[in-house]
């Protein structure tokens, strides 16, 4: 077999080609596979579910390695879809179900709730301010745990403006809501770490491309 390089380098112009409409070498193949690497491990010897994985996303190493080792697809995915179950707990996510929270099946795939989150009287507001809009109405219904972004409004905030918007601060619910905050943005700026570290092993253990831009890399501190 060819090393690493060499199949990432033939693999990303395979793909080119054909996006191109020009003849590749071969057909790509370029297979969207969602919970598939879970389900595949169980079948060779790795015990593990979904809820496993959402909640020790670091446990998706073995199963995708397995998965990449028997299958070579020209393009693959990060674990991504396996959304960590701590932020979501930590932010009170109110529009989504999964394994060991809401679903007793710890093998099932996640489900979205249907619901009407923005009305339909809504709209002018929204188009009018969307920034607003988002920070007090839709992020506040879409997480149960950051109602206090409700409470917080910096339209007036020029000049000595900001005095009522910085005042809103000292609302409990408020300074709850910023503290929830910062709690899950370390989860999700770990997660991007992971995940960035996963596309790297992509690369240099399988050669294989991801199917998506490099997940958001998260800025030092």
């Amino acid at each position: 077999m060819p090393p690493t390089h060499e199949l990432y380098e033939a693999r990303l112009a395979r793909v080119a080609r054909a996006v191109r409409l020009e003849e590749p070498d071969r057909v790509p193949i370029v297979p969207v596979f969602q919970a598939y690497p879970v389900y595949h491990a169980n079948r060779h010897g790795i015990t593990t579910t979904i809820k496993d994985l959402m909640h020790d996303y670091r446990k998706a190493t073995e199963v995708y390695d397995l998965f990449y080792t028997h299958y070579q697809p020209d393009l693959g995915w990060d674990p991504i879809l396996f959304y960590p179950a701590n932020y979501m707990d930590c932010t009170g996510l109110t529009w989504f179900k999964w394994p060991g929270k809401h679903l007793d099946d710890n093998t099932s795939m996640y489900q979205f709730i249907e619901d009407e989150y923005m009305r339909a009287d809504e709209y002018p507001e929204a188009i009018h301010d969307i920034t607003k809009f988002m920070m007090n109405k839709w992020l506040p219904r879409s997480f149960a745990n950051l109602a206090g972004l409700a409470k917080i409004d910096f339209r007036n905030s020029m000049w000595f403006g900001h005095m009522a918007s910085f005042a809103a601060f000292a609302n409990p619910q408020v300074t709850q809501t910023l503290a929830t905050l910062a709690r899950a943005g370390q989860m999700l700026h770990d997660w991007f770490a992971y995940l960035a570290e996963y596309q790297t092993r992509m690369k240099e253990k399988f050669g294989i491309p991801p199917s998506t831009p490099a997940s958001p890399t998260p800025r030092s501190t």
